[in-house]
């Protein structure tokens, strides 16, 4: 009789919980991908370059290169009629994170030349800062953050691009945008 009454508490007890408790797995949130973009407008015609790049808080926590540096993929995708000239000694990037701004890194051989080096030539090839971004064409650059343990994902990205000296582009969150 008394392990009769301790399973009927256990399955009240479980029956409670699963009834009350939320699990992150079952409302999708805990590999959701965060969105950012930015639309900048290049001409008269209507044409726009749009800035975008997603990340996901579990593999932004766990993932570095070499224990260095969290690195993220930016998307340039010109659909205007005019190039973007980019310039690796003039373009900027800060990322905003936990209420700090924080340097970006978009020339990886500069500040560290060894683990430049290290990555082999098809790598660097792969990775190199673009000279530009031609008419109707998208382009990747690869954005490194010397804090390996951030765990936070950035609230947004300010990318400065000389040839677009107006303002910096603000990449900034359009998850429930891009869901709709």
């Amino acid at each position: 009789m008394r392990a009769l009454r301790y399973i009927a508490g256990v399955l009240v007890v479980a029956t409670v919980v699963a009834l009350f408790v939320e699990y992150p797995a079952a409302n999708g949130g805990k590999g959701k991908v965060k969105t950012y973009q930015a639309d900048v407008s290049m001409d008269d015609q209507g044409g726009e370059v749009v800035f975008s790049t997603q990340l996901e808080k579990i593999l932004f926590s766990l993932t570095s290169v070499q224990n260095k540096y969290k690195v993220m993929r930016i998307k340039i995708d010109n659909r205007s009629r005019k190039d973007v000239a980019l310039s690796l000694g003039k373009d900027r990037m800060e990322v905003q994170v936990a209420g700090e701004t924080l340097p970006a890194i978009l020339d990886l051989g500069k500040h560290d030349p060894a683990m430049w080096e290290a990555l082999g030539a098809t790598m660097r090839d792969q990775i190199a800062y673009p000279g530009k971004v031609e008419a109707g064409e998208e382009e990747n650059i690869f954005v490194f953050i010397a804090e390996p343990g951030l765990a936070d994902l950035p609230a947004d990205f300010r990318y400065s691009i000389d040839s677009l000296a107006e303002k910096p582009v603000v990449l900034s969150d359009r998850t429930a945008a891009a869901a709709s």
